[in-house]
């Protein structure tokens, strides 16, 4: 049984009528009218295009300020030493400014019931809505507990993650502070607490933060599963960037299992969460919005629909997540990770994701994704690592409760885990791996359909040489060997790991991989950057289906400002990516493959 989509705009025109006597419609009309006639700026109702919600960025920024110089008032009050059990302060709807936008449009809010919010996203009777009357609270009288699988306007879809977020969500169990020299674990309060504005400078504070904590914290061992409580400074430890083994314990989920005890915070979800069996609801759900497809790919509780749907905001904020994310987990976490699906195919041609791709896909092995569990789930990362080039991004790390269920099940949770820009709901797809026996694939594939030709050559290979196979929840299968050694590379000009058998997992998952024109974008293989070919000012193609001609390539990066500054900005890399994409193909064997990345290569790419 596959996921139940959410209805479209036509079905929810049709429910409409269906559902709604005419007085409704009348009553809904006026709310409307009501609305834009008390100056609430953002809701333009039926529109298409994009409405902004309030900035959030530069929010952001200043209550992380705010919070880290409550740390370390707290640490300076207490002798220059961390207080014992120390929890820091945190409040979902003062860091994403939702209490600015509350107070935008207050009348709105404040007049909010569950009636009147299902008129006006068009809910259906028989569409779930858990929304629920909160009459104590006068500022926003309803609680939205859980996202509704219905395409809405943009504006709903900011109301929806308004209210929620601002009410329901609860607070991280950590955060962590990534900055260029070192890393830091803080522990929070789980009550909700908003934090008195300081001033806080936030180049002041990480600079003075980082002298107190680094005397007196302990660090976490790279080899031991981390602890989900006490605070930390985190090794910052780099990768050899040499080829790396991946051990085969790491894909057998029961065995891993095991090495925690039971009073764990993973023995104890996996015990709540096995007695539901395959009838679990789905975790992830995404900002289903109208005339958006893109958006369903994006995380419906940070979603912000003028920042995710911007061409070059998104290519910048894919490119900030897969840095942050290879940063924290090889130098903080310690797991190993490697690029999968499309964002493989997107560094195949050219080093780079793919433009028309809206996340990014990367795997781990189900080891790596249980010491994920224990000691950083639910965890806001504030990455500081660029602070020198006035960039501060914040992420969030969220992991779904069924990661025992190890197989598709009714198909709602077959990502694993997601890694989240904050301020947009742009995110990276986490599935992790792991071991079955060949005899078992075998009755599976056959069970949920017939095996490919190539999946069957795989498996009777696996079963002759009594090799491990391994697989994820959407029954992917790879025998150990395609994964193993992972190869060091580059993606986005940030150290990362494939597989060794890329070529042919490419080739057996996605066999018009080779395709130069694919959903609106050409590549250009003298720019090697895949460009839009609606793109105006002299980068027209005229036949998608050839290559395109250096003259033509030269006109696309004279005349087209930005073409000429992602070409200017990716030159380096994506030469250095051809040039060992060469190397890898004609290489034997990864054993001690090894790959040299000089300090000043590793910088972040401006587009």
């Amino acid at each position: 049984m596959k996921d139940k989509k959410p209805l479209n705009t036509f079905t929810i025109k049709r429910n409409l009528r269906k559902v709604y006597s005419p007085r409704l419609f009348i009553l809904v009309a006026c709310l409307v009218g009501l609305y834009f006639f008390v100056g609430t700026t953002h809701i333009s109702f039926g529109s298409s295009k994009p409405i902004a919600p309030i900035d959030t960025d530069d929010g952001t920024i200043k209550y992380a300020a705010n919070l880290l110089e409550e740390v370390r008032s707290k640490i300076n009050a207490n002798g220059n030493e961390v207080p014992q059990d120390m929890k820091i302060p945190f409040s979902w709807k003062q860091f994403l400014s939702l209490d600015k936008e509350i107070e935008a449009k207050k009348k709105f809010y404040a007049e909010l019931n569950c009636v009147k919010l299902a008129g006006l996203i068009g809910k259906p009777t028989n569409t779930p809505f858990n929304c629920v009357e909160d009459p104590t609270d006068r500022e926003v009288p309803i609680v939205v507990k859980q996202n509704i699988l219905l395409y809405l306007y943009p504006e709903f879809r900011t109301v929806m993650k308004t209210i929620h977020m601002s009410k329901t969500y609860t607070n991280p169990d950590s955060v962590v502070l990534l900055t260029k020299d070192s890393s830091y674990k803080f522990p929070v309060d789980p009550n909700p607490q908003k934090i008195k504005s300081k001033g806080a400078s936030i180049e002041n504070v990480v600079s003075s933060l980082q002298g107190l904590v680094a005397k007196n914290s302990k660090k976490s061992a790279e080899d031991s599963f981390p602890s989900d409580e006490a605070f930390q400074v985190l090794d910052p430890k780099y990768s050899q960037f040499a080829s790396k083994y991946i051990d085969e314990k790491q894909f057998d989920f029961e065995e891993t299992l095991q090495l925690f005890p039971a009073n764990s915070k993973i023995a104890k979800i996996h015990a709540a969460t096995e007695k539901l069996g395959n009838d679990i609801p789905k975790y992830f759900t995404e900002a289903y919005t109208m005339d958006v497809p893109m958006a369903s790919h994006m995380d419906w509780r940070f979603f912000d629909s003028k920042k995710a749907l911007d061409f070059n905001v998104k290519s910048e904020i894919l490119h900030r997540l897969m840095r942050a994310w290879l940063h924290f987990t090889t130098k903080i976490a310690h797991i190993d990770t490697w690029v999968s699906h499309g964002s493989l195919i997107g560094w195949y041609w050219n080093g780079l994701h793919l433009p028309y791709d809206s996340d990014i896909d990367m795997q781990i092995s189900v080891g790596g994704l249980l010491k994920l569990i224990q000691g950083y789930n639910n965890t806001v990362i504030l990455d500081y690592t660029d602070a020198d080039s006035g960039v501060y991004n914040s992420f969030y790390l969220d992991i779904g409760p069924y990661f025992g269920a190890r197989g598709r099940g009714n198909s709602k949770n077959l990502i694993d885990a997601r890694f989240i820009d904050i301020n947009t709901g742009i995110l990276i797809d986490i599935t992790a791996v792991s071991s079955m026996s060949v005899t078992e694939a075998e009755k599976l594939k056959a069970k949920e359909g017939e095996l490919s030709p190539f999946e069957k050559q795989e498996l009777l290979k696996a079963s002759a040489e009594g090799e491990q196979v391994i697989y994820d929840k959407n029954y992917h299968f790879y025998r150990l060997g395609q994964i193993n050694p992972l190869v060091p590379t580059k993606l986005e000009n940030e150290v990362a790991y494939v597989p060794n058998n890329f070529e042919v997992l490419l080739k057996s998952e996605y066999p018009e991989m080779d395709k130069s024109y694919v959903k609106g974008f050409k590549y250009r293989k003298n720019l090697r950057l895949w460009v839009g070919t609606d793109e105006s000012s002299g980068c027209k193609v005229e036949n998608v289906i050839i290559d395109t001609v250096l003259e033509d390539d030269q006109k696309c990066v004279e005349t087209n400002k930005l073409v000429s500054k992602r070409f200017h900005a990716t030159e380096a890399a994506t030469k250095r990516h051809q040039l060992q994409l060469k190397d890898l193909r004609a290489a034997t064997d990864f054993k001690d493959y090894m790959l040299t990345s000089k300090p000043n290569e590793r910088r972040v790419l401006l587009y």
